[in-house]
């Protein structure tokens, strides 16, 4: 098991900035080989909670909706500036505000810098 610490955190969410700055949705095994450290499935919580948390803080889209799953191309929860992992990802009633959020953290991010 990975101690989950502050750097982890801001390492993953450079990881995430910079697929958002190019359009692009990551899986988590995409963002392990990115930060070269494997992490449990229980803990991903630990760390995309409080991105989640600092953009809904901030006023900004969710930028952990790019995080997917290998098997459903989508995230496991959406839950729209409430309380982080409080809804299950459902694509029949998600899909569109999905996209539309997704588009939203693409254009927020592609005009940003990188993070010093």
């Amino acid at each position: 098991m990975v101690k989950i610490t502050d750097d982890l955190i801001f390492r993953v969410r450079e990881v995430l900035e910079d697929y958002a700055r190019k359009e692009k949705l990551i899986e988590y095994n995409q963002i392990e080989k990115q930060i070269g450290q494997e992490i449990l499935y229980i803990q991903w919580h630990e760390i995309l909670d409080p991105i989640y948390e600092e953009c809904m803080a901030l006023g900004d889209p969710d930028l952990t909706i790019i995080v997917i799953s290998k098997e459903t191309k989508r995230p496991p929860y959406f839950s729209q500036g409430a309380k982080a992992r409080s809804v299950r990802f459902d694509q029949k009633k998600h899909d569109a505000a999905w996209s539309k959020e997704v588009a939203s953290v693409f254009k927020t991010w592609k005009g940003r810098p990188k993070a010093k």
